[in-house]
């Protein structure tokens, strides 16, 4: 009977254990949250002929990735490109948001801000969420030299009030509880017979 306890135990443990090694590795992979980009991050852009237009980035006060765009774009002096919508305090802001994340269909994963709306080198309207991409994108459309840094950060302020590696070690720590409680089932109904 020790030894059904053990198998379901180690069952157990080999299902934690892989979970948590799922968890992680989706957490840690790098993703370049923008729709229409050149897979090349860091490597510098230039200008190609693409069209002169006005940028709307929606942005929050308290947002620090939101704060380093708006310092890059003054830095550059580009702000007559670039309209901001601001988010803090404003519902109806927060609501034109939202109908731009569905209008683009932006996976929950990415709705964040800071977000921007332009129109891409074919003339079709777009989307870029987080600093980096859309530093990249503004500087390629001003002929500005830049090589985005490779620190796998993220890029954004996520809407949701929680999220994180928090939310998933508490998903795992609840599945082992569960395996737990059934491996624990299984061994005391076979204890039975």
């Amino acid at each position: 009977m020790f030894r059904k306890y053990l198998a379901a135990l180690f069952v157990t443990a080999f299902v934690a254990l892989f979970s948590v090694t799922t968890v992680f590795a989706q957490d840690t992979e790098e993703t370049l949250d923008v729709e229409t980009t050149d897979e090349s991050a860091a490597t510098e852009v230039e200008n190609g002929g693409l069209p002169e237009q006005t940028f709307l980035i929606y942005v929050h006060e308290d947002c620090p990735h939101c704060q380093r765009v708006e310092a890059f774009v003054e830095e550059q002096g580009i702000q007559d490109q670039v309209e901001y919508v601001e988010l803090k305090n404003n519902q109806e802001n927060m609501d034109a948001l939202q109908a731009e994340w569905e209008k683009f269909n932006v996976p929950t994963s990415d709705q964040g801000w800071p977000f921007m709306v332009y129109e891409d080198e074919n003339g079709d309207e777009t989307y870029a969420t987080g600093d980096e991409p859309i530093i990249q994108i503004l500087s390629q459309y001003n002929g500005i030299p830049y090589t985005a840094p490779d620190n796998g950060e993220d890029t954004t302020t996520s809407d949701s009030p929680s999220g994180g590696l928090g939310d998933s070690v508490f998903l795992v720590l609840g599945g082992v509880v569960l395996m737990f409680i059934v491996g624990y089932g299984v061994y005391s109904a076979a204890s039975k017979k």
